[in-house]
């Protein structure tokens, strides 16, 4: 999403310093949320800032969750305050996770509700995050597909090869296009709108029904696409039953209406044909 977004707003002219914790560059600085807030070097004026910086996998937060803790909260929080001294407009990605999953379209002052680590980090960072002031928005999002999603590909590449794919029969997504979500954070940031603010699809779908919706796509043998549970594969954490969020908020605010599930699929998997 950063790289996405950076791209976009440079091509509509404006000044963009991305940041990166491996290499400097002339358009990248060197951040790592990782190290000591003291080894930051920061720009003295800042318009808006953009907190994709994360550790997002599942996986990752459980097996070390104070490590991740450290970069997804603590370190979070210290960059946001150093950037709002400096007179930035704060957007922090967050997520469906800070819910439980157990009722659909959750609303934005709904109680938060976590049930991994993960998620629990998400809404730790979004309190503290609202604490600051009034100079931060928080996007809560669904899941965001683009053509580049491992999964996809690996699904595309085995059935076009003829071997077969097992997606969950039992695990959802709301899925939304990439491009959607980059235009809400633009949005958010022009108009310097703080608070909680979500988007979502109009529904969730199955990953099964997914993969059986690119199979067609691609003229594969239905018969290839072998839906499993996700207790068949190890190490997988139980998945929410609902992951739409309620994103009336934003619609009326700025127009920005939810997608259907198998629309935004269909704009990601037209690429893969």
């Amino acid at each position: 999403m950063g790289r996405a977004l950076g791209a976009g707003l440079r091509s509509a002219g404006a000044e963009v310093l991305a940041t990166s914790r491996r290499t400097a560059s002339p358009q990248a600085l060197h951040l790592d949320l990782a190290a000591t807030p003291d080894s930051w070097a920061l720009p003295d004026q800042v318009d808006a800032a953009f907190l994709f910086s994360a550790v997002t996998s599942l996986a990752a937060c459980r097996q070390d969750p104070e490590g991740t803790r450290r970069i997804n909260v603590q370190n979070t929080l210290a960059l946001a305050q150093r950037l709002l001294d400096r007179g930035a407009f704060v957007l922090f990605p967050s997520t469906n996770l800070v819910f439980d999953g157990e009722q659909p379209f959750c609303a934005a002052e709904a109680p938060r509700s976590p049930r991994g680590v993960y998620g629990r980090h998400k809404a730790e960072a979004e309190e503290g995050l609202l604490a600051l002031g009034g100079n931060v928005a928080v996007l809560r999002m669904t899941k965001v597909v683009g053509p580049d999603i491992p999964l996809f590909t690996a699904w595309a590449r085995d059935l076009r090869a003829g071997q077969p794919v097992f997606p969950f029969h039992d695990m959802v997504m709301a899925p939304l296009p990439l491009a959607l979500v980059l235009r809400a954070f633009c949005a958010l940031a022009e108009a310097r709108a703080p608070g909680i603010w979500q988007v979502s699809a109009q529904e969730d779908i199955p990953y099964a029904r997914a993969a059986g919706f690119l199979c067609r796509r691609l003229g594969a043998d239905p018969g290839l696409v072998r839906p499993i549970s996700w207790r068949d594969r190890p190490g997988v954490e139980e998945p929410p039953r609902h992951t739409t969020l309620d994103p009336s908020r934003l619609q009326q605010a700025f127009g920005i209406t939810s997608p259907r599930a198998e629309d935004s699929l269909n704009e990601v998997f037209r690429s893969l044909e």
